[in-house]
């Protein structure tokens, strides 16, 4: 599947440790073993959510790869699999408002299709304002963000890490 690497500027103890929380903060299942672990992680993709499985495992930094102070590490996350399933009524409402965008599309081309624009433009802000604006993506990137911002945070409340991770995700709306 595909690889994802973060570089932090902590040991590979206190790398695992902002893993662990970030996995509480984030509902994932996480199963640490030895200097890695087992990472269950919800996701969204747009109008599809699922859970994805990977596997995670530390490194240290390379010499020409100095972080500031201190060692650091690289953590790699290798995805094993991913299951997705398709939110049908989110798709049932986009669909319509689809049809509704065509019949304000086409009626110069058939005119009696004008009769229609009134719920047409319904049919598109209704499927714009539930679902279009809704639409969110979480997926590893933005959960090795929450590793990251909670490695150095420290001693940060969770409410602050959450909001930190709001703040730097535009596209993770609710």
């Amino acid at each position: 599947m595909q690889d994802f690497r973060l570089s932090v500027a902590l040991s590979a103890e206190e790398s695992l440790d902002a893993v662990e929380r970030a996995a509480e903060l984030w509902g994932a299942d996480w199963h640490r073993h030895g200097t890695g672990g087992r990472l269950e992680l919800p996701v969204h993709a747009g109008v599809r959510r699922g859970t994805l499985t990977a596997r995670l495992s530390t490194e240290p930094v390379a010499q020409g790869e100095a972080l500031g102070e201190g060692n650091g590490t690289v953590l790699v996350v290798h995805v094993e699999s991913s299951h997705y399933r398709l939110q049908t009524t989110a798709v049932s409402i986009l669909a319509a408002g689809g049809l509704g965008a065509l019949a304000l599309t086409l009626w110069p081309l058939y005119p009696p299709l004008l009769a229609l624009a009134p719920l047409a433009l319904i049919f598109v802000v209704v499927a714009w304002l539930v679902i279009a604006s809704r639409l969110q993506n979480s997926g590893v990137e933005e959960f090795l963000d929450l590793v990251a911002s909670a490695g150095t945070a420290g001693e940060a409340s969770e409410q602050d890490l959450v909001a930190s991770q709001a703040e730097t995700s535009p596209n993770q709306g609710r």
